[in-house]
């Protein structure tokens, strides 16, 4: 999380960073990804563009592990 917002970007919603949040910390625990807003709502989709942005940091993450 600090790697991705701790550096000058785009202002993002608290939706979205927890949807970053959420899906790093899922993977971290192993856990199932939890949905924390109504489905077809602002939030939602702030929150699962998040989640996408989490994969890719993710799949980072786990490419540098291998090195």
């Amino acid at each position: 999380m600090k790697n991705a917002f701790d550096r000058p970007r785009d202002p993002r919603s608290y939706p979205y960073k927890l949807g970053v949040f959420s899906l790093l910390a899922s993977r971290v625990a192993s856990t199932t990804l939890s949905r924390p807003y109504a489905p077809g709502t602002v939030d939602c989709d702030a929150f699962y563009a998040g989640v996408d942005e989490g994969k890719v940091i993710w799949s980072q993450h786990q490419a540098e592990a291998a090195q």
